[in-house]
């Protein structure tokens, strides 16, 4: 189980430095060092934790999402997802000149 911490770790953040190391352009950015360090860190600690704790949640957890145990979608769960976009279909949220109101706010 630890082992598959680790590999899974390893497999999250290696593209996660790659992403920021090739954005920045340089190694040389000591406050993504530190992020990175913590991330490994407290990543690690708390697998680490959860396998003395609750090993079968960690089980659940080191499972690939496909293969995950979910409860079944509520109805309040449905009606926040097809709400999330409303502002966006409302006539109140584009101006007269056809700009959306939010984009306008800032300046």
């Amino acid at each position: 189980m630890i082992r598959k911490l680790l590999v899974r770790s390893a497999l999250w953040y290696a593209p996660m430095a790659g992403i920021l190391y090739l954005a920045a352009g340089t190694l040389a950015w000591p406050g993504t060092w530190v992020f990175l360090v913590e991330m490994v860190i407290l990543g690690l600690a708390s697998g680490l934790w959860l396998q003395c704790r609750d090993p079968e949640l960690l089980k659940e957890r080191l499972r690939p999402p496909s293969r995950r145990v979910r409860a079944p979608p509520t109805s309040a769960s449905w009606a926040h997802s097809c709400s999330s976009g409303a502002p966006g279909w409302s006539p109140w949220a584009w101006r007269s000149d056809g700009t959306p109101y939010l984009a306008s706010i800032p300046g």
